[in-house]
């Protein structure tokens, strides 16, 4: 037959070729959803010239082989009707069971067949292609690997694609009396059979007779009654005697006209459909649901090996490995020498006189190595000396310094009244504390007090761990005695240096803004207490006032800013007041005097708090104070006293502010 071109599609061309016998018939088309038949033309199989000649002219980019019945296996399988996605999972698990498991992937297929109407339960096809000898009788234009992506796709895929889900009164079957191969389809209740088998082929009575017998073993499996069995064998076995042809389809009027409106170009009349149906029906195959039949390869697709395994196969050799082995040993070796030798040699173009800087760089090292090992196992004594002193506020004499490299500072001395600031000799300690503080060089500082003498002076001991030894303090100008004597400071020989940043503050001058209590263990922790005078109190204000002295962190640090106070006057219970006074036992005398050591307060509840007045929140807070700094508090008792410390504190800030709103 001629060749014949029908209306061209976009897509890509794909081949069919379909032997049968003596015979091989092309066709060229493009696979789809709708698909299209471009060309077709028939050859004898021995004439692989013709058929490559051909196929170059087509532009096929794929070819697609016809397989017999005869050489597959063909498995159908009830699926349920669920998801898709189900579907497959449960079409894999049938294939396991019905399918030889060591069966390489390459050779075996599987495909969700369409649903017909009126089906409440899906049908699956299962087919396989056995390496057996007779995979080398393939025709010579199907086993040239010249062909552009040959696979191959078993007629039964072709069949199920021509009935495509339509239910038929009679069986739809190819048979090839040159191998007695038979593709069967029959439909039933559930969806449809489809069966690849084998007869024997001596005459065309025999044949007929034989495919009779496969179609009612096939129609009686399926519970087809037998009468309707008898009619279909009938028929089938009349066709087949009128065909006068070594292969042809036996299909009913309407799967052909069903065909022939799924694929444009395809003439209607039956004796093309005779020939070329089978090969129509792989490319209606090609394109839909069953495209998963349509990939089965005579060998193993090649893949493509990675450098890794490349390398891998390469080193497999004995002899190769030795080779790379010595060859990264001497580089292990040899690589070093040669990376400092370039080095070596481009330091000696940049650097005329090398050893020279060699030398410079040698002796830094070793200066770098003392400092740090001095700063490992030494402090800078006289350094920590300055910063004590310029620490210590006017009012404390010191009679003693004791500082041991790993050990804690030990100050001891005497505290008097500054009567210039009228700071009592409490407050002044407490000055000295929060400087300390400030430097962020000592840490943990905590005070012992002594019994006052005649002349108000409080003896007293200051201890403190030294936590940044080496830390540069930027002191401002009223504590810095380098900047500022003490003999300019006591007898007033002119004011402080000018400095617009640090000048004193004189008695007056409004105190900054209270800071936030820092968080951490509280027998760590100064005490802090709301804004007040910084130096001293203003002419007329009440002797009960908190007498504040806030000092400031240096911009260098940023650490949280600490305030520490004590209270001056008479305790706040004896001053009167509508709150509850403070419950507590002082082991000593003298007015406003700081024992050293007393008992530890009763609890205060929260109900207390919130009634006491602001003297009350004083004498409290003074008490809890002295409490906290007592090195026999236990670590339970320790975290009660900051917790009502903290009550106490929040009380009395709410009523300074209270005052401070009142006109």
């Amino acid at each position: 037959m001629t060749d014949k071109t029908a209306t061209q599609h976009n897509s890509t061309p794909v081949a069919v070729l379909h032997c049968t016998g003596a015979v091989v018939r092309g066709l060229i088309g493009t696979a789809g959803p709708r698909a299209a038949v471009t060309a077709w033309q028939e050859f004898p199989a021995d004439d692989t010239d013709r058929i490559s000649a051909w196929l170059n002219e087509s532009g096929a980019e794929s070819v697609l082989g016809v397989l017999p019945a005869a050489s597959v296996v063909c498995r159908t399988c009830t699926l349920p009707d669920v998801a898709a996605e189900q579907l497959e999972q449960a079409l894999a698990l049938q294939a396991e069971a019905h399918l030889l498991t060591e069966m390489p992937a390459h050779r075996r297929a599987r495909a969700v067949l369409p649903m017909a109407p009126g089906e409440t339960s899906r049908s699956g096809i299962m087919v396989s292609w056995p390496e057996t000898t007779a995979d080398g009788n393939l025709p010579d234009a199907l086993s040239g690997r010249t062909l552009p992506r040959l696979s191959f796709v078993p007629d039964v895929a072709a069949l199920a694609a021509l009935l495509n889900g339509q239910r038929s009164d009679g069986p739809l079957l190819f048979f090839d009396r040159h191998d007695g191969s038979v593709a069967l389809v029959i439909s039933h209740a559930n969806g449809a059979i489809i069966r690849a088998a084998r007869v024997g082929s001596e005459s065309a009575g025999d044949i007929a007779d034989a495919i009779g017998r496969v179609v009612a073993e096939t129609a009686m499996s399926v519970s087809h009654t037998p009468e309707f069995t008898e009619a279909i064998v009938a028929e089938t076995t009349r066709r087949i005697n009128d065909l006068d042809a070594p292969a042809g389809l036996v299909a009913r009027v309407e799967i052909i006209t069903a065909a022939a409106a799924r694929l444009d170009g395809a003439p209607t009349d039956a004796a093309w459909w005779q020939q070329y149906g089978v090969a129509a029906g792989a490319l209606l195959a090609a394109g839909g649901g069953l495209a998963p039949l349509t990939r089965l390869r005579l060998d193993a697709p090649i893949q493509s090996v990675s450098r890794a395994r490349q390398l891998a196969a390469a080193l497999s050799s004995p002899r190769r490995a030795t080779a790379v082995v010595i060859v990264s040993v001497l580089v292990g070796l040899l690589g070093p020498l040669l990376v400092s030798g370039l080095k070596l040699g481009l330091l000696k173009l940049k650097l005329k006189d090398l050893p020279r800087y060699v030398d410079q760089a040698g002796r830094a090292e070793v200066q770098l190595a003392m400092y740090r090992e001095l700063k490992d196992h030494a402090w800078p004594m006289t350094k920590l000396l300055a910063d004590l002193a310029c620490s210590t506020p006017e009012g404390i004499d010191v009679e003693q310094i004791r500082i041991r490299h790993g050990e804690r500072v030990t100050v001891t001395g005497r505290a008097k009244k500054d009567s210039i600031r009228n700071l009592t000799a409490q407050q002044v300690v407490a000055l000295m504390q929060d400087n300390l503080h400030a430097t962020n060089i000592f840490d943990e500082i905590y005070l012992n007090w002594g019994d006052p003498n005649n002349f108000d002076a409080y003896e007293f001991t200051l201890t403190a761990k030294v936590a940044n030894p080496y830390r540069a303090h930027a002191y401002p100008i009223e504590l810095d005695y380098g900047r500022w004597t003490l003999r300019e400071r006591m007898y007033r020989e002119g004011g402080p240096p000018t400095d617009a940043d640090a000048t004193r503050r004189h008695p007056d001058t409004p105190a900054p803004s209270e800071p936030e209590a820092p968080a951490g263990d509280p027998a760590g922790q100064p005490d802090e207490t709301p804004a007040g005078q910084p130096y001293g109190r203003p002419a007329g204000q009440p002797e009960t006032q908190l007498a504040e002295v806030p000092e400031t962190q240096p911009a260098d640090r940023a650490a949280p800013q600490r305030t520490r106070t004590r209270i001056a006057g008479p305790p706040a219970g004896r001053a009167g007041g509508g709150g509850p006074a403070f419950r507590g036992s002082d082991r000593g005398a003298g007015g406003g005097g700081v024992p050293m050591s007393q008992d530890i307060p009763e609890p205060i509840t929260p109900e207390e708090v919130d009634v006491m007045t602001l003297a009350d929140a004083q004498e409290a807070y003074r008490h809890l104070s002295q409490a906290l700094q007592q090195a026999r508090v236990d670590e339970d008792t320790k975290k009660r006293l900051w917790d009502e410390w903290k009550l106490v504190r929040n009380r009395f800030r709410e009523l300074k502010k209270n005052e401070e709103r009142s006109p």
